[in-house]
């Protein structure tokens, strides 16, 4: 809005041609040109309106011309790197770790990432077992089946293996003991339970034997001995 001050101020400048026209003598002129400014007065606001409209075109004009005038910047497309695909295996746990089951690792996972994957040991583990008979760092494959025993199933096994190795040195010494019923002398015959000389010498009579049975078959010695002797004798 106008102030009064900047109304006098216009009105000043506005005049001060008619004056100089006065001055001159140039009244026809003076009169054309106070018409003109009696028409600016009576159409002040829209000359005003006017001449913002003029200067706001003519800036966007500007600012269109410049925009028009700029190249166009291209985007640049970055590519994304795929994501690197990591081979993977499945593997059994199964023995004396806290969670057995069937798990997805990476290719080239160990035995410990086996069994860390698993839980760890659990409290029925042999961990001294683990640790001397398993290689920690063995490279496992898709597949594979890694079963870690109790200390239960260590013990039992340890006594059977006794047992067997028991069974088996009776045996042998069994076998080493047996005598040949047709090459064993009248005295190694004598050793044998409920043979005395006299079944021994029938023993030799009675040679050769193609079988133990025949001790029965020939009438050497009566059932109850061929029992105590059929584990002890041999026929080669």
């Amino acid at each position: 809005m106008w102030t009064l001050q900047a109304l006098r101020s216009k009105f000043y400048v506005v005049h001060t041609p008619l004056i100089l026209f006065y001055k001159t003598g140039n009244l026809k002129s003076m009169e054309k040109f106070q018409s003109v400014m009696e028409g600016l007065r009576r159409y002040k606001i829209e000359v005003i309106l006017l001449g913002i409209a003029f200067v706001i075109a003519c800036v966007s004009f500007g600012i269109f011309a410049r925009e028009r005038n700029e190249k166009p910047v291209k985007p640049t497309i970055i590519a994304q790197p795929k994501p690197e695909r990591i081979p993977k295996i499945l593997v059994d746990v199964e023995g004396a770790v806290k969670r057995p089951g069937v798990y997805t690792l990476s290719e080239n996972a160990r035995v410990k990432d086996a069994v860390f994957s698993a839980g760890g040991l659990s409290e029925k583990a042999d961990k001294i077992n683990f640790v001397k008979n398993f290689n920690q760092a063995h490279v496992l494959s898709d597949q594979d089946k890694l079963y870690i025993p109790t200390l239960e199933e260590i013990q039992l096994d340890s006594t059977n293996q006794t047992d067997f190795s028991m069974g088996s040195l009776e045996d042998q010494e069994q076998q080493e003991f047996q005598i040949d019923l047709n090459n064993a002398s009248a005295e190694e015959l004598d050793q044998l339970p409920s043979v005395g000389p006299v079944t021994a010498q029938k023993i030799i009579d009675g040679r050769p034997y193609e079988a133990v049975e025949e001790l029965l078959d020939k009438k050497i010695v009566g059932l109850a001995t061929f029992e105590k002797l059929k584990d002890l004798v041999v026929v080669q």
